[in-house]
């Protein structure tokens, strides 16, 4: 193979003078909310209200009440808007909602803000973000902060 000479670009010589390098087609990634890796419309298939976190949006506390009427397994978020670390946890919570799918499993999104009086009185949230599993209405796991693995490990022992 012949050398670049030195003013040349090294990579525009390689691709004109070597006859066996194929240029392979960038495509380029979808952009989304939950980043570039995740599939968009796996997230809008399995959120019903169309949030990035593959959740229900949850508007107010006979909205919460309604989801924990179920047989199934309800797994509630509480986050807030403004909150850094809520929303950094899209993807992983995304791709637990994913991979537990909606069978077992009822995943619900709770503003803060706009539940503010019942998280802090009924569901005693301190600090955000914040997971509680219900099974039948009662609670049966709560954790606080990044405890993705934590609540993916619950769910796999209650079989969701």
């Amino acid at each position: 193979m012949r050398r670049a000479p030195k003013n040349a670009d090294p990579e525009d010589f390689m691709v004109k003078h070597s006859p066996d390098i194929v240029q392979p087609k960038v495509e380029k990634a979808k952009e989304s909310t939950i980043g570039p890796r995740y599939n968009v419309a796996k997230a809008a298939t399995a959120s019903k209200s169309g949030n990035s976190f593959g959740m229900i949006d949850i508007e107010d506390k006979a909205h919460i009440e309604k989801c924990l009427e179920t047989d199934k397994i309800v797994v509630v978020m509480i986050k807030a808007k403004w909150c850094r670390l809520c929303n950094s946890m899209k993807q992983p919570i995304a791709r637990m909602v994913e991979k537990h799918g909606h069978d077992n499993a009822e995943y619900c999104l709770v503003d803060f803000n706009h539940c503010q009086e019942y998280c802090k009185g009924d569901l005693k949230i301190s600090k955000l973000p914040t997971f509680k599993v219900f099974k039948n209405g009662e609670e049966v796991f709560h954790a606080t902060g990044k405890a993705t693995k934590a609540l993916d490990e619950q769910m796999t022992l209650m079989g969701a």
